[in-house]
């Protein structure tokens, strides 16, 4: 293998790694925490771990109900045997 075909294969697997973190870093919730930063807010050591590691999100809570918007609603629980009871 000649030094310059290293080189690009080396290039590829990286620029492949990198793609791979950030997809399983847009496919994962991170725990519960503050909203991410804005890109501006941050300092460039974090920009760069951002750029190879990928942004932690938080999983998004629902707080509303139907009755925040007028509308009325009930809450069904559904018992199911050997386990918590679900609700809807």
């Amino acid at each position: 293998m000649k030094p310059g075909s290293a080189v690009i294969l080396l290039g590829v697997l990286a620029l492949n790694g990198l793609a791979w973190q950030q997809a399983w870093a847009m496919t994962r919730y991170a725990p519960a925490c503050a909203p991410p930063p804005t890109i501006e807010a941050l300092l460039w050591r974090e920009k760069v771990r951002v750029l190879l590691l990928g942004l932690a999100v938080a999983r998004p809570r629902n707080q509303h109900t139907p009755r925040n918007v007028g509308l009325s609603y009930t809450v069904q629980r559904i018992a199911i045997p050997d386990s918590d009871a679900v609700e809807i």
